[in-house]
């Protein structure tokens, strides 16, 4: 009992020595008015408004909270307006809220003041805040965050619309060249010869290169959205696989990770890590790595008597170097078919669920409160859908700051 009652009166010392050095850091700070009013809608001109630089005070929660722990007051959320925090500042009335295009930072005037004064005090707010997050971060937050992040208290924003989006840009790109015939350009004049013009034809051979170029970035940006729907579909599969850590599964690679979240045992799931594993090691890995596949097929070998020879010998025409162009159109065409392939496999079987989800944009979580929630509503995918469905409404409204939330 000793030891505890020692424990607590540590940890009491803590709290207290954390909230003079935050206080000492929020000079000039002081707690709200007795009866605050919003200062957003205040009107009469008592009051000027900054914008405060996101790279200032990037993440708004944290200052928020420090401002809790300074006694500032929340008004609470209202339209386009998700916070508002009133304080006082060197004796003047201020605010501090989120709205929908950032931090807006509202400062008292005081009689016979200008707005060069306010926006003095204002950079002076802003730079104490900070100094008093940064307290907060090193002090109580950070030592926390492996804890918080080995319970799964953690979530991973959700960015495969956006990867998926590149993959189709460069896809219908490839598509367009592939299947646009050849036209002649407008005549342009010749630089530095006045008089003379030039017209150029961007035919077949134009095309297939400009196909080529787009198709490579459709591997690639296919292969980053699979890498991170890989992550994202965890949580619907059973968690993290045993004996392993979030930060550590993102850093594998896609192979890796398909490795881990299907069964390689399963003739299925083998057959399309094979089909993604052919595409991307024939157009994607060897521009990645400076134009040199695996094989060696750019090194050439000088044999006494005959010359240079491709130190794959025959073999070379099995590199992407081989060809004037890795992938013509019907190469193009093929590659679509698998990944199409491999995107209905995903849509369909034990990962239908996970994608619904992932496919909606919604971040995901991988705390138990949101593994019971899946557990309990994943059973009948049309509910499934409808639950997914209100989330969104859900999340929309918050970023639009609707006042609802």
């Amino acid at each position: 009992m000793a030891e505890e009652g020692n424990a607590t009166e540590a940890e009491k010392d803590a709290v207290a020595d954390l909230l003079r050095r935050i206080r000492l850091a929020l000079k000039g700070f002081g707690a709200a008015p007795a009866e605050p009013a919003s200062l957003v809608w205040k009107t009469g001109g008592e009051h000027f408004r900054f914008p405060v630089d996101p790279k200032d005070l990037p993440v708004p929660l944290l200052p928020r909270f420090v401002l809790a722990l300074a006694g500032a007051q929340n008004m609470g959320p209202g339209d386009k307006v998700a916070w508002e925090y009133i304080f006082t500042f060197e004796g003047s009335e201020c605010a501090l809220s989120l709205q929908k295009y950032g931090l807006r930072l509202y400062v008292g005037r005081r009689p016979g003041s200008a707005e060069k004064e306010a926006l003095q005090a204002s950079r002076r707010i802003v730079s104490r805040l900070k100094k008093a997050q940064q307290i907060v971060e090193k002090s109580l937050l950070s030592p926390r965050i492996e804890l918080l992040m080995a319970a799964g208290e953690f979530a991973i924003t959700n960015q495969a619309p956006r990867l998926r989006g590149m993959y189709k840009y460069f896809r219908d790109r490839a598509f367009e060249e592939f299947s646009t015939p050849p036209q002649a350009t407008p005549p342009e004049p010749v630089p530095g010869r006045p008089g003379m013009m030039r017209q150029s034809v961007k035919g077949p051979l134009f095309r297939q290169v400009t196909g080529f170029y787009n198709t490579f970035a459709m591997v690639t940006a296919y292969t980053s959205w699979l890498e991170h729907v890989l992550v994202l579909l965890l949580p619907f599969i059973g968690g993290l696989p045993p004996g392993t850590e979030i930060k550590k599964f993102i850093g594998d690679r896609w192979s890796a990770k398909f490795q881990k979240v299907f069964d390689m045992k399963d003739r299925v799931a083998k057959g399309h890590y094979d089909t993604i594993h052919a595409i991307v090691e024939y157009y994607r890995n060897p521009y990645s790595h400076g134009g040199f596949d695996k094989a060696g097929s750019t090194i050439s070998v000088f044999f006494p008597g005959l010359g240079a020879l491709p130190l794959t010998m025959s073999d070379v025409r099995d590199s992407p170097t081989f060809d004037f162009t890795p992938a013509g159109v019907d190469g193009f065409t093929s590659i679509c078919s698998e990944l199409d392939r491999v995107d209905g496999w995903l849509e369909s079987g034990a990962t239908e669920i996970g994608m619904i989800w992932i496919n909606e944009g919604l971040d995901v979580r991988f705390d138990k409160e949101f593994a019971d929630l899946l557990t309990s509503r994943s059973a009948d995918v049309e509910e499934f859908q409808e639950w997914v469905f209100r989330s969104s409404l859900e999340r929309d409204r918050m970023e639009n700051m609707e006042g609802l939330f």
